[in-house]
C-alpha cells in the first residue's frame, strides 16, 4: 500500500501514462526549433542595434558615420533590406554623380514603403525621383524607369 494513504483505504497504485510517438515527436521539433532560433538570434539583434545607431546618426545629419555603420551592416548581410536603403540614403547624400547612380543602382528592384521613400527624398536628386512612382494602395514605391536629365 502507499504510504500517503491512511489506512483502510484500498488505493491502487497509477499506472504511468505514456504519450503517444507523434506527440513526443512534436514536442521535439518544437525544441529543436526553439534552440535554432535562440542560437542564430543574437547576430540580428546586433545588425538591428546597428541599424538604429545609422538612423540615429542621420537623424543628426551626421550621413558620413551613418554611412559606415549601414555599410558594415550591409557587408554582413546583404539581404537586409533595411541597410541597403540605408546605404543608398547616405549615397545619395553625399551630393556627386557617382555615388548617386550606386545608389540608384542598389535600388532599382526594390519595393519602397512611403516613410523609405519620405526619408530618401530628402537627399534624391530631383531626377532620379522622377524614376520612380507610386503603385499600389499603399503609396509603395518602384523604378518606373531610367533616370533622364
Amino acid at each position: 500500500m502507499c504510504q500517503s494513504v491512511p489506512a483502510g483505504y484500498d488505493a491502487t497504485p497509477l499506472n504511468p501514462h505514456q504519450y503517444p510517438i507523434l506527440i513526443k515527436v512534436f514536442g521535439a521539433v518544437v525544441c529543436v526549433v526553439v534552440l535554432a532560433s535562440l542560437i542564430s538570434a543574437p547576430p540580428y539583434l546586433i545588425a538591428g542595434r546597428q541599424v538604429y545607431k545609422a538612423e540615429r546618426a542621420y537623424l543628426k545629419g551626421d550621413f558620413s558615420e551613418g554611412l559606415a555603420i549601414y555599410r558594415d551592416v550591409f557587408k554582413k548581410y546583404p539581404n537586409a533590406f533595411a541597410a541597403r536603403v540605408g546605404v543608398a540614403q547616405g549615397l545619395f547624400a553625399q551630393n556627386n554623380e557617382e555615388s548617386a547612380k550606386q545608389a540608384f543602382e542598389m535600388l532599382r528592384f526594390s519595393k519602397l514603403d512611403k516613410y523609405q521613400w519620405e526619408d530618401l527624398k530628402k537627399v534624391m536628386p530631383e531626377k532620379y525621383q522622377r524614376a520612380f512612382e507610386p503603385i499600389g494602395h499603399y503609396d509603395d514605391y518602384v523604378v518606373k524607369n531610367e533616370v533622364t536629365e
